[in-house]
């Protein structure tokens, strides 16, 4: 008489098998949304980091040094320009000449890049160093104008872990060259 019967143990157990599924779907929950959130925020301070970069050279350059060109795609995936070496005596700005040139560099993705991938890369011409600005770069478009540039990003991140999707940020910026 003082015992559980059968009926009393089942209803217990469904009760805790709801309140379990209740906590750890919650769980499960937050982890997405904590990771989507770091995730985003990871991409999104890579991407400024180096249109902030690239902004900050772009504007010590001047229109007739830069060119955008198109290696894989119909949109213009790769930028090379020249920044000033210096100032001369009088307080002039040295371009370089036709023997030598002012510092040239280079902005391209190097989709080859398997891990991570889609590495977004700045390159000093002469001597010839690679530096990676940001991962998971899936586009880079260059769009110049008169006397100036606007620069459009996207970073992208696949899914991950089988449930959590996707993420994409575009940042996108114009540089006035110098005169």
């Amino acid at each position: 008489k003082t015992g559980m019967t059968l009926i009393e143990i089942m209803v217990v157990l469904s009760v805790f098998v709801i309140l379990s599924a209740i906590t750890f779907g919650a769980m499960r929950a937050y982890d997405v949304s904590t990771t989507m959130s770091v995730t985003k925020s990871r991409l999104s301070a890579q991407a400024n980091s180096a249109l902030n970069k690239m902004r900050d050279e772009l504007s010590e350059s001047r229109a007739a040094l830069v060119t955008v060109t198109d290696n894989v795609s119909p949109v213009p995936d790769r930028l090379t320009f020249q920044i000033s070496t210096g100032l001369d005596a009088n307080q002039n700005i040295i371009w370089g000449d036709e023997v030598t040139a002012g510092q040239e560099l280079e902005y391209y993705i190097d989709s080859a890049a398997t891990i991570p991938e889609n590495q977004l890369k700045r390159k000093l011409v002469t001597p010839a160093t690679e530096t990676i600005l940001a991962y998971y770069i899936s586009d880079l478009q260059f769009v110049k104008s008169g006397n100036s540039i606007t620069i459009d990003i996207v970073a992208s991140r696949g899914a991950q872990r089988g449930y959590i999707p996707a993420l994409s940020i575009d940042l996108s910026t114009e540089v006035d060259f110098r005169n």
